[in-house]
């Protein structure tokens, strides 16, 4: 895969995440690979902001503990984004 830029989707995040319902556990190791090459050729994602808002409506929806534990999975996930400039985040 050669060096590109990405604009990533909620449903890519939702598989990234496991997110429950919203993920289905056959996509995760080809949505998991396909992170890890654009991240081992230093290519660009670029996250619209209105994804971000989806992904932590769809974290809301979780039963129990594991909303939790996705909740805090995607806010580190994000203070790290911003300070070492994988993820670009688009008000689109």
């Amino acid at each position: 895969m050669k060096k590109c830029n990405y604009v990533i989707d909620t449903s890519y995040l939702d598989e990234y995440y496991q997110i429950d319902k919203y993920s289905k556990k056959a996509n995760i190791p080809e949505i998991k690979k396909r992170f890890d090459k654009a991240f081992n050729n230093s290519s660009r994602l670029f996250v619209p902001v209105p994804v971000i808002f989806e992904i932590a409506n769809h974290i809301a929806h979780v039963r129990g503990d594991r909303r939790y534990e996705l909740a805090e999975r995607f806010t580190n996930r994000i203070s790290l984004q911003v300070y070492t400039y994988k993820f670009f985040f688009n008000p689109i």
